[in-house]
């Protein structure tokens, strides 16, 4: 079984085949990241028919609405006028499994069936031990990303979608938008039917059709409290505070720590070159420079010290201990950056 992060060869073989017209007996899309599958299944719903074929020979269903006897009953129909019959499965993890095993050993030849499961696969289940040995059943079981991998999730969309873009932005639209692939793609695809072919999304397209301001983005706080410069936090914090439900306080302590546990790690583990900062640190070596600039500005105990101001203000944004901080941030900055 195929298990991706970033896509991988398996996922593109799929994606090829199907683009070639190549379909598989049975596809069974799982994994705790659901974005793969759901894009494979939408282009075989695209690629499988045509138009005028799909309303005879697309069947779609739903986990809490059918049983594998249905799903079964559903495939071994001969298609009308067509190739192939196609049966779409979604919600696939609430059906009983083991009760289609029959048909994963000898499916229809003129039926695709699709099972979208948005879940892990379950390896002590009897249909995940056999799934290994099936050669007519394409298996991909996606991981979601961890938080690092997602400006690099963000450019293979990009460019996939016809544009460029550069570290920097990826990095800016992955801690906007956070690790909901789907959310991202439909940022992204929103951007792409709005720029010609071959564009490249820079900070102001962002700021124009996303809302991401290239001034007043948490990645640029971070750098501004990394290079210690307090003339650009303040007017960054500005721009926060006119928007305080858009910057609350508790999000953006996470945040910042995630700036600063970097350049701690620097620090403990005694790094100075650019290879070994962006191997430790896992991000791209486009950002590793500030890192290092940092370890400069701010010495072991000071990134101790302005990580416990951090602890401090985080606790009294959840309003333990009796103190609720609403309107803290530019006193949390000034303690950070100030020596």
């Amino acid at each position: 079984m195929a298990k991706i992060s970033i896509p991988d060869s398996q996922y593109a073989i799929y994606q090829r085949e199907i683009a070639e017209g190549k379909f598989r007996s049975v596809y069974f899309l799982a994994g705790d990241e659901p974005f793969y599958g759901d894009l494979l299944a939408e282009d075989i719903e695209k690629n499988a028919l045509n138009d005028g074929e799909r309303d005879f020979n697309q069947v779609v269903m739903y986990g809490k609405e059918c049983d594998a006897q249905t799903i079964q009953e559903a495939c071994n129909k001969y298609p009308m006028m067509a190739q192939r019959m196609v049966v779409i499965v979604k919600e696939a993890h609430l059906i009983s499994l083991d009760g289609i095993l029959p048909y994963f050993k000898n499916p229809q030849a003129t039926t695709v069936l699709v099972l979208v499961h948005p879940k892990k696969i379950d390896g002590r289940k009897a249909y995940a031990k056999e799934l290994k040995k099936l050669d007519k059943v394409a298996v991909l079981n996606t991981a979601k990303l961890y938080d690092n991998q997602l400006p690099e999730f963000v450019k293979y969309r990009v460019k996939e979608l016809g544009l460029n873009t550069d570290d920097k932005v990826a990095f800016i639209l992955s801690e906007y938008l956070g690790n909901d692939l789907h959310r991202i793609n439909n940022e992204l695809k929103k951007l792409a039917s709005v720029l010609p072919k071959g564009s490249t999304i820079t900070s102001d397209t962002i700021e124009a059709y996303v809302g991401i301001s290239k001034i007043y983005n948490v990645f640029e706080l971070n750098s501004a409290i990394l290079s210690r410069d307090m003339k650009k936090c303040a007017t960054i914090i500005r721009g926060f505070e006119a928007n305080p439900k858009d910057f609350p306080l508790l999000v953006l302590t996470a945040l910042i720590y995630s700036a600063l546990s970097k350049l701690l790690i620097l620090h403990a583990q005694k790094i100075t070159t650019p290879q070994a900062a962006a191997s430790a640190l896992k991000v791209s070596p486009f950002f590793v420079g500030e890192y290092i600039n940092a370890t400069k500005k701010y010495s072991y105990a000071e990134t101790l010290r302005a990580i416990s101001i951090l602890r401090k203000f985080d606790r009294m944004a959840r309003g333990i201990g009796g103190n609720k901080a609403d309107d803290s941030l530019s006193e949390m900055v000034y303690m950070i950056i100030g020596k």
